[in-house]
C-alpha cells in the first residue's frame, strides 16, 4: 500500500504569506492613520498660533489711543471714576490721531476699569489743536480751534465741540499728501472759521458751525 503525500508543507507555506500581506497592509493602514492624525494636530496648532496672533494684534489696536493730562491740581473721585484737574491744565491724545487741549480746568470721565477717557469737559478759554489721519489721498489735516467758554470731547463718538466765540484754522499738514506735493492743496489753504459752536466729526472728517463765517486764504505764486 502506498503513502499518501502530505500536503501540510505547501498549505501551511501559503498561509505564512496571507499572513505577511495582511499583516503589511494593516501596518500600512496604520501608518496612513497616523500621517493623517499627524497633519490634523499641525493643523489645530496653527489655528490656535492665528487665533492667539489675531487676539494679540486686536489688543495692541485697543490700546493705540493713548491720554495723558498734566495739572498743577487733581482730585479723583473713585466712586464716579472722574478726575477734576485744575491749574495750567494739559491733556495730549496721541495714536490714531495726535490732539492737544489746553484750558485752566478738565474735568475727565474714566471708564470702568479707568483703562480709557471716556469724555472730557474743559473749562475756558480754551485752546485746542488736532493732526488728523491721512484722507484718501495720504493728505493730513491740523485743525487749530479755540474757544472763549467750553469744549467737550467724547471718546465714543470721537466729536469735539468748541463752545462760545469759537474759532478754527484748517491747515493742511506741509509736504504730505499728492495735491499738496503738486502744489494744489498748498496754494488753497487755510480756511479760517468762527462761529458760536464748532464741532469736529474726527470719525466723519467733517466741521460744523453754527453762526457761521468763513474765510480761505489762498496764497498766491
Amino acid at each position: 500500500m502506498g503513502v499518501a503525500p502530505c500536503a501540510t508543507g505547501p498549505t501551511t507555506g501559503g498561509g505564512a504569506r496571507r499572513t505577511r500581506r495582511a499583516t503589511r497592509r494593516l501596518f500600512e493602514h496604520h501608518s496612513e492613520v497616523f500621517a493623517l492624525s499627524r497633519k490634523l494636530i499641525v493643523s489645530v496648532l496653527v489655528g490656535f498660533m492665528l487665533i492667539a496672533t489675531a487676539v494679540a494684534v486686536a489688543q495692541q489696536v485697543k490700546k493705540a489711543q493713548n491720554a495723558v493730562v498734566t495739572a498743577q491740581t487733581m482730585e479723583y473721585d473713585w466712586a464716579a471714576n472722574t478726575v477734576d484737574f485744575s491749574g495750567g491744565t494739559k491733556l495730549v491724545l496721541t495714536g490714531n490721531y495726535d490732539a492737544t487741549m489746553v484750558a485752566p480746568t478738565m474735568a475727565v470721565k474714566l471708564s470702568p476699569k479707568s483703562d480709557r477717557v471716556l469724555s472730557v469737559v474743559a473749562s475756558g478759554p480754551v485752546n485746542f489743536t488736532i493732526t488728523t489721519k491721512p484722507d484718501a489721498s495720504s493728505q493730513r489735516r491740523k485743525i487749530v480751534g479755540s474757544a472763549k467758554q467750553q469744549a467737550t470731547y467724547t471718546d465714543d463718538t470721537q466729536i469735539v465741540k468748541l463752545i462760545g466765540g469759537a474759532t478754527a484754522d484748517l491747515l493742511p499738514v506741509e509736504g504730505e499728501g499728492g495735491a499738496a506735493a503738486e502744489g494744489g492743496l498748498a496754494r488753497a489753504e487755510a480756511i479760517h472759521f468762527t462761529g458760536e459752536t464748532i464741532t469736529a466729526n474726527l470719525k466723519t472728517s467733517k466741521l460744523t458751525v453754527d453762526n457761521a463765517n468763513l474765510t480761505v486764504e489762498t496764497r498766491t505764486q
